[in-house]
């Protein structure tokens, strides 16, 4: 098994260690691997699952095919989604002038244009108070709404040996997501696609992480943000794609990318036939291999199994 020099493997259940080699880098050492060879490198270093899974209630058989034969991920706008808390922040203004300035001096101007603003920014401060001021000149709340809306977000859930019935398992995935049972559900292989490994672990807690806008570590406390949410939402196991500046857009990925399609308990007969009659189509243009599932209630427990169509 080939060993990347610089690369830790995680310490901490399902957490990455943070490799001192650049990202690009990695991942790119990580897409020169052969896909077997791949697969077994992000299992022992213990930092991505190997499958994703998207949750989906049947909306056209055009949709199914962008997803299934066009391999397209669309990228969110998160104040499109379902929880008006997420990727949300407490942003608070906190630090003397010096930090400020520092935030002058990272900023594109001229020599004399910035020794005008700093001058202004001294008085200003000692006028109003440095959050009053920031707050005038800058509208920091209104920047970080306006970045965070411009983000596009895909998000997946996943397998989690902590949560209980974590993964296409879930009756409370099915519910929320799966249209109560009535969708599907895709499975992807983690492995096949730079989206999947550049894609990030979210955390569950009960408080908005604190961002200071006059902190060094800004963006760093920014990536907290979107990729935390409130714990009731832990079921999800979620782990999702950030691309700066392209919300609303459609991404395609690798076309292996999807191992499975699992079909809801409650499907309708034509939903699975659809199903069925795509996956072949999918199979034949793609030159892939793609298992069907239909998910059943179990008769004694609240759980669901899974039986082969294809």
């Amino acid at each position: 098994m080939r060993r990347l020099k610089g690369f830790s493997p995680s310490l901490n259940h399902g957490q990455a260690a943070s490799p001192p080699i650049d990202g690009d880098d990695l991942l790119g050492a990580i897409f020169s691997m052969s896909p077997l060879e791949r697969r077994k490198f992000l299992h022992i270093h213990n930092s991505w699952p190997r499958f994703f899974y998207k949750f989906r209630a049947f909306s056209s058989e055009d949709r199914l095919r962008s997803q299934m034969v066009r391999n397209e991920i669309f990228l969110s706008s998160p104040r499109d989604f379902n929880d008006p808390f997420d990727m949300r922040g407490m942003l608070v203004i906190k630090g003397g002038i010096d930090a400020l300035i520092r935030k002058y001096k990272a900023l594109p101007m001229s020599r004399d244009v910035r020794r005008k603003a700093i001058k202004d920014a001294r008085n200003g401060v000692k006028a109003e108070g440095l959050e009053g001021y920031v707050s005038r000149i800058f509208r920091p709340l209104n920047q970080f709404d306006e970045m965070i809306e411009e983000q596009g977000v895909h998000c997946f859930a996943s397998r989690d040996k902590g949560v209980r019935l974590s993964g296409p398992r879930s009756n409370l995935m099915w519910s929320h997501y799966g249209d109560s049972h009535k969708g599907y559900c895709l499975q992807y292989s983690v492995h096949t696609d730079p989206v999947f490994v550049r894609s990030v672990r979210v955390g569950y807690a009960s408080e908005y992480p604190v961002i200071n806008w006059l902190s060094d570590s800004f963006p760093n406390d920014v990536l907290k943000c979107v990729t935390q949410k409130d714990r009731c939402w832990e079921y999800e196991s979620e782990w999702r794609y950030i691309r700066p500046n392209s919300a609303k857009q459609l991404l395609s990925v690798n076309s292996s990318g999807i191992k499975s399609v699992i079909i809801g308990a409650e499907a309708t007969p034509t939903l699975i036939e659809l199903v069925m009659q795509i996956a072949q189509e999918r199979d034949s243009l793609l030159g892939v291999r793609t298992n069907v599932f239909l998910a059943k209630r179990s008769t004694t427990q609240y759980r669901l199994s899974f039986s082969k169509l294809r």
